[in-house]
């Protein structure tokens, strides 16, 4: 009986020493029962929308099979300019809010991922669409000095005369135009823009332009000879006009010209030689033997033009 416990106590030594190596043998002596690795994606985040220029979504609350989502970590912004086609991604975390504010003008498409703390990402949500258009700004024109006169713009907008701002899509190329009124010159563009041509200027921020025109200074009138007369007592070879403006720039003249004849008048230039030196280029409207004639003209031409016109003649 003794022999027979000896034999027990060694049996029961040799498995303590065996089997705990047999139990977990395996590669590197790892544990075979590890846990179940996480494979699961989220649902796809829903109910995308624009709110002005942020776009939002609701959070997934459940995993693609429909169990419950509790270990969501963030979400993917995918976008592109061609549907189905997202070429940029960002990563925004735990954030659910993205704005386009930093993109350039155009058309976009957008869809959404959410991801959990493994890593899994959801199939996109639905696409949702946005037009992003420039930014604006506005174009202020400011009138000095003493004379008189108009700026208009190419597009169109400014009209100052009676309209001087404008709101225009950032990017667009603005040109003015300066025209004085007559006894008036323009003495040049300050602000947004410099010197005595047109000013051309490409808008991305707010601008202000200022335009001078100053009065002239009249040229002393030499007193001439009785010119021979006619039976009916009006002055022989001389005709009336109505002088709608006058330029030291021929190409502001012809501007103004083009412009009054677009509207159906009969303009044309008339050049003479300033005391000051230099020429003067007139733009004259019609050519009449009565002065009541010119007078008559003249008079419409302000009323429904708004421009300051005046009747003079023309020796023949």
């Amino acid at each position: 009986m003794f022999k027979s416990f000896i034999t027990t106590i060694f049996i029961f030594i040799v498995a303590i020493l065996i089997v705990p190596s047999v139990l977990y043998a395996g590669s590197n002596n790892e544990n075979s029962l590890s846990i179940a690795e996480d494979t699961l994606p989220p649902s796809s985040p829903k109910h995308l929308k624009f709110v002005g220029s942020i776009l939002l979504w609701s959070a997934p609350t459940k995993n693609e099979d429909g169990t419950r989502l509790g270990d969501l970590a963030g979400y993917k912004v995918y976008y592109g300019t061609e549907s189905g086609n997202y070429k940029v991604s960002y990563d925004i975390k735990n954030v659910k809010a993205y704005n386009i504010n930093t993109l350039t003008a155009g058309h976009y498409y957008f869809v959404v991922t959410a991801y959990d703390t493994s890593g899994n990402e959801s199939k996109y949500s639905e696409e949702i669409s946005f037009e992003k258009l420039p930014s604006k700004y506005t174009l202020t024109v400011n009138k000095g000095g003493t004379g008189t006169g108009t700026v208009t713009s190419s597009p169109e907008g400014i009209n100052c005369g009676p309209d001087c701002d404008e709101v225009y899509y950032s990017g667009i190329v603005i040109r003015l135009i300066a025209i004085p009124y007559t006894g008036s010159s323009f003495s040049g563009w300050s602000g947004g823009c410099s010197g005595t041509g047109q000013c051309i200027l490409t808008i991305n921020t707010d601008t202000i332009v200022t335009a001078t025109f100053n009065a002239e200074v009249k040229e002393e009138i030499k007193k001439e000879a009785p010119q021979p007369q006619t039976p009916s007592g009006k002055p022989s070879g001389v005709i009336f006009t109505v002088q709608a403006g006058a330029f030291r720039n021929a190409s502001y003249a012809k501007a103004f010209e083009t412009r009054l004849k677009e509207k159906g008048y009969n303009a044309y230039i008339n050049q003479s030689e300033s005391k000051k030196g230099g020429k003067l280029y007139k733009v004259c409207i019609g050519k009449f033997t009565e002065r009541e004639e010119a007078k008559t003209l003249s008079e419409k031409i302000r009323n429904s033009e708004g421009i300051q016109t005046v009747v003079t003649s023309l020796q023949l």
